[in-house]
């Protein structure tokens, strides 16, 4: 099994249009509440990529 594949779990898309992130990834890449995430498509795929936002 690749490390791909062994980051992948089924999440719902909920009423309002939310997904949870699972907890292992959030840890993985050190997520904190309030965290900014860029939301892309491409193609079939939503790519989330987590982003600083600097103040001027």
């Amino acid at each position: 099994m690749s490390k791909q594949e062994k980051l992948k779990k089924i999440v719902r898309l909920t009423t309002n249009n939310q997904v949870a992130i699972p907890a292992f990834i959030v840890r993985l890449l050190r997520l904190q509440k309030g965290s900014y995430l860029e939301v892309e498509e491409q193609g079939e795929r939503i790519i989330m990529t987590p982003k600083k936002i600097v103040d001027r």
